[in-house]
């Protein structure tokens, strides 16, 4: 005996219904996976992803949980819901304007730091960037107390005015090569306070107006691995004195003293 044709209709719409809502479910499913979730951890904000966590700004009413702090430690992984997070970026604006912090220490889990990330942090005096970070975004320590910085050998790229307004007066560099803002957005431009600055020995490239109108640095030793240099790396760079030039170096780049006035320099061939 045969099935009427209307039981086939009904069973062949219901089996479509049925496949169409397991779709709907497993999308939903997908979706509340991977949406972020931000919650509090002890006493700092986190974004939760698929597998890492991000630090960031303060979440509470009135922003009042940041507001006093005078220094922070990031963990190196935080545990929700008897999950563990690695703990691998700090958020745009993650910090920005906490006129009372003095001091920050990071974790070797950090790879980013993120735009604005400790903005207007004018007492921040002190941090360590551990080996690891990649990038560093722009204005990420605008308008800090910042006197020395050490520039990790894993960083590839550092954004626009991202150390501006530091009392600096040392910096080392350490990556062998690495991106970095340009002309008036170059992030150590016109740091007037720098009298030193260190280029690592794994350091290959010297990036394009990397050390532009630091004008209190009178001696620059660029080591034997260095490959490529810069246009414009140390114009207006008026104190200078002193820098040797690798033996590979035949030839300067455009404008590579632009601007250099007064005294004698000594230009050296390793």
């Amino acid at each position: 005996m045969h099935k009427p044709n209307n039981c086939r209709t009904f069973a062949a719409q219901n089996g479509t219904t049925m496949r169409k809502l397991f779709l709907s479910l497993a999308l939903m499913a997908c979706t509340l996976i991977n949406a972020a979730t931000t919650v509090q951890i002890g006493d700092l904000y986190y974004s939760l992803g698929t597998t890492t966590a991000t630090v960031v700004a303060d979440q509470s009413s009135g922003k009042t949980v940041y507001s006093e702090f005078t220094s922070v430690t990031i963990p190196a992984s935080v545990t929700y819901d008897s999950y563990t997070y690695p703990v691998t970026s700090i958020g745009t604006s993650a910090f920005e304007a906490l006129t009372k912090l003095q001091t920050v220490v990071l974790p070797s889990s950090i790879t980013v730091i993120n735009t604005d990330a400790f903005y207007g942090c004018t007492k921040l005096g002190s941090i360590n960037l551990p080996e690891g970070i990649e990038t560093i975004y722009k204005r990420a320590f605008y308008n800090c107390a910042l006197t020395s910085v050490t520039i990790p050998s894993t960083v590839t790229s550092i954004g626009a005015s991202a150390f501006k307004g530091n009392p600096l007066t040392s910096v080392t560099w350490l990556p062998a090569n690495c991106s970095i803002g340009t002309i008036d957005d170059a992030p150590f431009y016109n740091c007037s306070t720098i009298t030193s600055f260190t280029f690592g020995e794994k350091v290959e490239t010297v990036p394009a107006y990397i050390c532009r109108g630091l004008s209190k640095i009178e001696t620059i030793f660029l080591p034997p691995s260095v490959k490529s240099l810069g246009t414009y790396a140390f114009a207006s760079c008026t104190s200078l004195k002193s820098i040797n030039l690798p033996v590979t170096q035949k030839t300067l780049p455009t404008s590579f003293f632009a601007r250099r006035v007064g005294g004698h320099l000594s230009a050296g061939i390793l």
